[in-house]
């Protein structure tokens, strides 16, 4: 199918937190992400690393999950929202003279749940393991505005010309069984993009002529092409995969905003 002008466009199980480590960290309850943050609810901490020992819950969050979110990020993940969405509102009209009514419904769910994001964080690994075993990558504080984490999640997300759907995730998930259970669609190309859940993005064929499976872990996102002839669908394609690495991977996310002390 051509579309006419369709132009470019772990758990740190092992970490055990004595109640001693506690006493004097001003600390309290994180937040649902999406939801406010009032002052008090926030941790004073002269490192990343004591940052995530004073995080509520810590012994219970699962690496990737864990995040945090940096100075800059938001202007960095809604600058990439905006392109995205200028480019479907384009696509819109092309698709309606053409007469491809369903992509205009796929569409305007893919708008949709770009609009819902609320909180963004910084692609990568952060959580307490990762920071401890490469102590040379830890982040000054000064760069970090909040730390989080979302539970592990049983799904699997998938964005392709049926819309956005979540699948239920197995041990033995993997490109292949999502494939032979659900059709997905991957555009002339025949490649998808997928997401970990820590944010890094990878390519990988769907064909026959190309395939290439990998293992899905919980919380993937996993975006294909609409399968039309076009430079702006595989770019849209990757697009959606950047800017789903700026997103929280997982179920009730929460966070907990740092305190700067600039006395210290």
């Amino acid at each position: 199918m051509v579309l006419p002008n369709a132009g470019s466009r772990n758990v740190i199980a092992g970490v055990v937190i004595a109640s001693a480590l506690l006493v004097g960290i001003g600390m309290a309850g994180g937040k649902a992400v999406g939801q406010s943050v009032s002052p008090r609810n926030a941790v004073d901490s002269a490192t990343l690393v004591d940052a995530w020992l004073a995080y509520p819950g810590l012994a219970e969050l699962s690496a990737p999950y864990g995040f945090i979110r940096t100075s800059g990020i938001d202007g960095t993940a809604e600058s990439q929202r905006q392109t995205i969405l200028g480019e479907l509102e384009n696509l819109d009209w092309r698709l309606e003279q053409a007469a491809y009514t369903g992509y205009v419904d796929v569409v305007a769910q893919w708008r949709e749940r770009l609009k819902d994001v609320d909180v963004f964080r910084e692609p990568g690994r952060w959580d307490l393991a990762w920071l401890l075993s490469h102590p040379r990558q830890v982040p000054p504080i000064a760069r970090v505005s909040a730390i989080g984490g979302c539970e592990m999640p049983d799904w699997v997300e998938v964005w392709d010309d049926s819309g956005v759907h979540r699948y239920a995730w197995s041990p033995q998930s993997t490109l292949s069984s999502l494939l032979q259970r659900q059709s997905v669609t991957s555009g002339p190309k025949g490649r998808v993009t997928v997401v970990s859940p820590d944010g890094r993005i990878e390519t990988y064929g769907i064909q026959s002529w190309n395939f290439q499976d990998t293992n899905l872990a919980p919380g993937t996102r996993i975006v294909a092409a609409l399968p039309l002839s076009g430079a702006v669908f595989p770019w849209l394609r990757n697009a959606i995969a950047r800017f789903l690495s700026y997103t929280p991977s997982g179920d009730d996310c929460r966070s907990i905003d740092l305190v700067k002390d600039t006395a210290k």
